[in-house]
């Protein structure tokens, strides 16, 4: 599926203008992804399955919207996290993960890294601040 959806994005972005009137790019995409989905589910319509839409999509994609959107800012995280450990020292980083993302406590953090508990606390602090920066820098690009 992900390769039917670049195909047809790499096919069409010869004649794709952004128009910033017209909407955001991540808009254009989901419009080319759902194209996709309905394209694959009438092949498989057409092959004889009994599926459904929904059982071709799969339960957890029943609202289409909210698993967009959740998928979205998803992407921005990674995208930001990747910005992050670019930036951030690595022992902000791995305090960072492994307190936050990994929700260890941290006071067992601090000492499985040899720093201070005010310093996991710091590096929370100033990674948040960066990403939360940084995520909002994407969502600015989009337009």
């Amino acid at each position: 599926m992900l390769q039917d959806v670049l195909l047809a994005l790499s096919k069409s972005m010869h004649g794709f203008e952004y128009n910033t009137e017209r909407g955001r790019f991540r808009g254009y995409l989901k419009t080319i992804t759902l194209r996709m989905i309905f394209l694959r589910f009438r092949q498989k319509k057409r092959q004889g399955t009994q599926e459904t839409l929904e059982d071709f999509v799969g339960a957890r994609d029943e609202n289409f919207e909210i698993v967009w959107e959740d998928e979205w800012r998803q992407y921005h995280l990674r995208q930001a996290m990747a910005y992050a450990q670019q930036i951030a020292s690595d022992s902000d980083v791995a305090a960072f993960r492994a307190y936050v993302i990994e929700g260890r406590d941290a006071n067992e953090v601090a000492d499985a890294l040899g720093m201070s508990i005010e310093r996991v606390y710091q590096a929370k602090s100033r990674l948040f601040k960066l990403i939360r920066g940084r995520v909002a820098e994407q969502i600015e690009e989009e337009g």
